[in-house]
């Protein structure tokens, strides 16, 4: 997700390939995967769980608010439609309702959509101080769609992804990890995954951005959910299988909505400051950079946190930051 959001400042949108595109999108499932995933889990109460999405909510309106100055609840980034799945899972597990049958029923209502609605491909942002001088630019039904069905996540059908993730912790971990506990089981889920990527190639997908970001799910259709789901899935034995030659990044993953945070002022800050663009060695050097730096600063971080240092700062802010 960092060089996808990092592409749209510093790359010119025509020289952008498509093997970008494809691989600048696959981090977005992931994180609705395991927001399903990590939802489902039984030493903490379906409370503890929605006051967490909670507070990831609040999250998504401080970054729109201070950081990209716009008006929040209007065109729905990733952290919103995370924080609604969790919300939603957790409401779901009450009730025990089966998680496939609803992620499938989102699908299904996605495609819907898809097919009797036009998707808007073009996103308006508007700047929260032109909003305090002319209050009709923000419209409840208009925010309601972005919402639903053509905001940058909307819930349709980015929520099944992670309702996919729940069930797959629920139903199909075991299984899946008795099934590809040998190399050829692993192989052919590695050959159908580059199956599907060549396929994706292939396809007829337009070229233009949305509003200069790069990703390919501007819409997701029911062929990219298919790939998606293989991709997260592909990707969970991959880090099973080398689970200790992944530590090196394991300490990353605890500190996700951190290094999100501070990408996002990086992004609004700085790269959207620059006046030239980078050609593809300078911006692949960059995005180096910076993961080495958002490497130093997770360890730190953690040495911090085995030293109880963090408690020092308060709850609110660590919640906030994703600290906690």
């Amino acid at each position: 997700m960092i060089i996808a959001n990092f592409s749209r400042d510093v790359l010119n949108p025509n020289e952008i390939y498509f093997s970008h595109r494809v691989f600048s999108s696959l981090s977005a499932p992931i994180f609705f995967f395991f927001a399903g995933y990590l939802s489902i889990n039984s030493q903490k109460s379906i409370k503890s769980h929605l006051y967490r999405s909670l507070w990831l909510l609040a999250t998504a309106v401080l970054i729109d608010v201070f950081v990209w100055n716009i008006i929040p609840f209007n065109n729905f980034d990733v952290l919103y439609t995370i924080s609604l799945s969790v919300f939603l899972i957790q409401v779901i597990r009450g009730l025990s309702i089966n998680y496939l049958v609803v992620a499938m029923c989102i699908l299904v209502i996605s495609s819907l959509l898809l097919n009797f609605y036009q998707y808007r491909i073009q996103i308006n942002e508007t700047n929260i101080i032109k909003l305090y001088n002319h209050k009709h630019l923000f419209e409840i039904n208009n925010s309601f769609k972005r919402l639903i069905f053509d905001g940058w996540f909307p819930l349709f059908p980015w929520c099944a992804i992670a309702f996919i993730g729940a069930y797959y912790k629920v139903k199909l971990e075991i299984y899946f990890n008795r099934l590809f506990t040998s190399n050829r089981h692993f192989s052919v889920l590695t050959i159908f995954l580059f199956l599907l990527i060549y396929i994706l190639n292939t396809r007829n997908i337009s070229s233009n951005l949305r509003d200069g970001y790069v990703e390919i799910f501007y819409p997701v259709d029911f062929f990219m959910f298919v790939f998606f789901i293989v991709w997260v899935i592909w990707l969970n034995f991959f880090v099973n299988i080398f689970e200790r030659k992944m530590q090196f990044f394991s300490v990353l993953g605890r500190y996700t909505l951190l290094i999100y945070i501070v990408h996002s002022i990086v992004s609004a800050y700085i790269l959207s400051k620059l006046s030239e663009k980078f050609n593809y060695f300078e911006f692949i050097s960059f995005c180096l950079i910076m993961f080495i730096l958002f490497k130093l600063k997770a360890s730190f971080l953690e040495r911090v946190r085995k030293a109880g240092y963090l408690a020092i700062i308060p709850f609110p802010i660590k919640k906030l930051t994703g600290l906690i």
